[in-house]
């Protein structure tokens, strides 16, 4: 009897981001009272994604959701169209959420 043979591995939609990119991230999301959730090898109908990470009020339901492609950073947030910006930091500033909190 044969062995059927293996799927296909298809790369995945959604890559993770770099580490120095998490910690900006983390610091950006945290001065602005937000907590940050980051989900591995998520699937959803689009494909399957090494990283997203959620952005929203601690206990609370996102407000944002990130990922990675191989050449963009995707921002979606609670409701709208999805964004696509060559780097972090300008999906960041598309964001549209108040301003850091004055200490």
């Amino acid at each position: 009897m044969a062995k059927p043979a293996p799927a296909p591995h298809r790369p995945p939609a959604g890559i993770a981001f770099e580490i120095t990119e998490l910690v900006h991230l983390r610091g950006w999301a945290e001065a602005r009272g937000l907590g940050m959730r980051i989900v591995l090898n998520e699937i959803r109908a689009e494909g399957e994604y090494e990283e997203v990470v959620l952005l929203g009020p601690p206990g609370g339901q996102p407000v944002l959701t990130l990922w990675r492609t191989a050449d963009m950073v995707m921002l979606a947030r609670a409701s709208g169209p999805v964004g696509r910006y060559p780097f972090l930091s300008e999906a960041l500033d598309q964001a549209r959420l108040p301003e850091p909190r004055r200490v």
